[in-house]
């Protein structure tokens, strides 16, 4: 088993906020999209000071696991943080002002599902990184084999 206790807090998975620990490139990912759209909101999208009130802030802006979830992950701290009110997404709503080729890719990287997030290589291939401006030319960009 591997700690649940990596990344900075606001970039926390909830899967390890839950206690996970065994887990897979699902917790970078979801640590890029809070990096994404920190970025574009210019400040931290989630800035919680201990891991109940991170998990809070998550399920507040993302939603609450749905119940299936709760029943797949077996996480060992489901029961003790499940939330007692059930929220809504609302990432499109509260990043209203992004660039609209933006929020498909956070909505995919902020999952609550880690199955749901995708792959790092289908995020590169998203609309954000092919519509202009570009961050920089793609020709500029270092090649690496496969």
């Amino acid at each position: 088993p591997m700690t649940s206790r990596v990344v900075t807090l606001w970039y926390r998975s909830p899967e390890l906020l839950l206690g996970a620990t065994d887990y897979d490139v699902g917790v970078d990912l979801w640590s890029a999209g809070c990096i994404l759209a920190e970025l574009l909101a210019g400040r931290p999208i989630m800035p919680g000071r201990t891991e109940v009130e991170q998990l809070h802030k998550i399920f507040k802006l993302c939603g609450s696991p749905s119940e299936e979830y709760w029943k797949k992950a077996k996480l060992p701290h489901a029961t003790i943080f499940k939330p007692q009110q059930s929220y809504k997404r609302c990432i499109a709503d509260k990043f209203e002002d992004f660039p609209p080729s933006s929020l498909p890719l956070i909505e995919t990287l902020l999952a609550i599902d880690p199955d749901e997030r995708q792959t790092a290589t289908a995020a590169l291939h998203s609309e954000f990184f092919m519509t202009q401006p570009y961050a920089c030319e793609p020709s500029n960009l270092p090649k690496y084999p496969p």
